[in-house]
């Protein structure tokens, strides 16, 4: 699997490191441009209506403030990565047709494609690549990506296209980074971000913040045949029973972030289809562990111990995903460490609250639909599940708009989600690094910094996985997160729309839906 190729040694099975250096090949070329075959082909035109959750007023189409999944997909629409990663979790050519490393994997050279051109006409080149990708790592930076890149030690080129980057260690999994939908490539000294300008597959034609967008088929788009329609129209629709009812009325042809409970008695209402995939997307309660209580590690232990995971699977995911363990790496991962279960234990919480000189707890929990959807009744169970063991949780309903802005980050203890992603190490290196921007649990670990630098330079795949396990075994003692579930990802979609495939890496197809499927008329 490309799990694996991420850490890219000859013996790995799948994408290997051969194939990881050299991924201009024609065969990863075909997949990039639609997957598998099919029984049935693509036809031209027409317009694509997504009713889409996650977004909010404050909204930017600038790549490196995207925060939900709203946005992901319109950066995905207007924007081009210089690598891709497709529906089997492979990596695939983008921008960069193709690339190499030298031994040590510290050196990377991006050779672009010719004769790629912005919505604006202006020819790419590696001047903008390097504008894109600096504006992440600039020391000013808030960009979500900004962990993922700071192992960059310098940007460079040679020639007009070709992109040289050195990296501060070894990274054999580093072209995986740069797929990551925050990087997409914009002009050089681009900055009018209410008129987008990229390479993707639309046009920005509207752009209303958290409320619309449209956006136009580019007929200069660098892969044949895509996309299939004319036009993408994105409404946000944050309320999961609106999405629902704008979808059944026929007012958009698709929909994320389906409601597992509402998914069976959509599946057999005829007029829609559901799409369902085991994925890496995970709902977690997030403690800020630098203030009390949640500075104590054995507070943290005995919410772990307070929550029913098996009465949230069945009750708010009905059955659509699978049990966690409080750190951030599903099963499916081949860099999993199996730990001892978390399990409901009234006991043993109350056996830590103990520990840490207490014998009851009263807490407040923010939680809102707009996170995700199920957010407020996860919530709920485990106010219920945490009376038994002495703890009063007090669900604070929180409004859905502007929750990221609001609550992210800023309150103490509350409800989030995460979009898994496609390696154990962009994984952890997002959630958990302790300069990451997006570290919302404040945990830090000088032990575990040192050793994800170390992991990904690290050639022999046993000693990797082990030192992958280490960290995933310090999240699990002492990390700030409470993560219950991995979410299946679930879309519906009408009648009309064709093409639409499972994908595990995040709902909408991993958010390339607009380019991917096609509507009947």
């Amino acid at each position: 699997m490309a799990q694996n190729a991420a850490h890219g040694t000859e013996n790995n099975r799948g994408l290997t490191r051969r194939r990881l250096l050299g991924a201009g090949a024609a065969a990863i070329g075909l997949a990039a441009s639609g997957g598998s075959l099919r029984a049935e082909e693509p036809k031209r035109g027409g317009l694509l209506r997504l009713g889409l959750g996650g977004a909010s007023t404050t909204d930017s189409m600038d790549p490196t403030t995207t925060q939900n999944s709203l946005g992901a997909n319109l950066n995905q629409q207007i924007y081009s990565c210089l690598a891709d990663i497709d529906d089997k979790t492979e990596l695939l050519p983008g921008l960069a047709e193709r690339w190499s490393a030298n031994a040590a994997l510290d050196q990377w050279q991006f050779d672009l494609r010719k004769g790629v051109e912005f919505h604006n006409g202006k020819a790419l080149t590696v001047q903008d690549v390097i504008y894109s990708l600096g504006r992440h790592i600039a020391a000013d930076s808030k960009s979500g990506a900004k962990a993922l890149l700071a192992g960059i030690k310098r940007l460079t080129h040679d020639g007009a296209n070709t992109l040289k980057i050195e990296l501060k260690s070894g990274d054999a999994g580093f072209p995986f980074v740069l797929a990551d939908y925050h990087l997409g490539i914009v002009p050089d000294g681009f900055v009018d971000w209410s008129k987008p300008i990229g390479t993707g597959p639309f046009a920005m034609k509207r752009y209303d913040a958290g409320v619309k967008s449209y956006a136009e088929r580019n007929e200069t788009y660098f892969r044949d045949s895509h996309p299939h329609v004319d036009a993408v129209e994105v409404t946000a629709i944050n309320d999961w029973t609106a999405r629902l009812n704008a979808l059944q009325a026929g007012d958009v042809d698709i929909v994320n972030r389906v409601d597992s409970r509402s998914a069976q008695r959509l599946q057999g209402s005829g007029g829609s289809k559901v799409i369902s995939s085991p994925g890496r997307t995970h709902y977690c309660f997030v403690m800020n562990t630098t203030v009390a209580p949640y500075l104590d590690v054995n507070v943290r232990l005995a919410l772990k111990h307070a929550i029913d995971r098996q009465a949230i699977l069945k009750l708010v995911l009905a059955g659509y995903g699978s049990i966690g363990n409080d750190h951030s790496i599903p099963e499916s991962d081949p860099l999993f460490e199996k730990l001892p279960q978390h399990d409901y234990d009234p006991d043993k919480a109350r056996h830590y609250l103990g520990k840490a000189g207490l014998s009851n707890l009263a807490i407040d929990l923010s939680a809102a639909d707009g996170a995700f959807a199920g957010a407020v009744d996860m919530a709920l169970l485990f106010q219920q599940s945490a009376q038994a063991a002495g703890i009063t949780v007090n669900v604070v309903k929180e409004p859905d708009d502007g929750y990221w802005e609001n609550i992210w980050m800023k309150k103490p203890f509350y409800m989030s989600w995460f979009g898994g992603r496609p390696t154990a190490d962009l994984m952890l290196s997002l959630g958990y690094r302790s300069d990451s921007p997006w570290n919302d649990t404040f945990w830090k670990n000088a032990e575990f910094d040192q050793l994800l630098l170390k992991a990904r330079a690290t050639a022999d795949a046993a000693q990797r996985k082990a030192m992958y396990g280490t960290m995933q075994k310090m999240i699990w003692e002492t990390g700030g997160y409470l993560i219950p579930v991995f979410a299946d990802n679930i879309d519906a979609h009408g009648g009309k729309v064709r093409g639409f495939r499972p994908n595990p890496n995040s709902d909408q197809m991993g958010g390339h839906c607009a380019e991917q499927v096609w509507v009947e008329s």
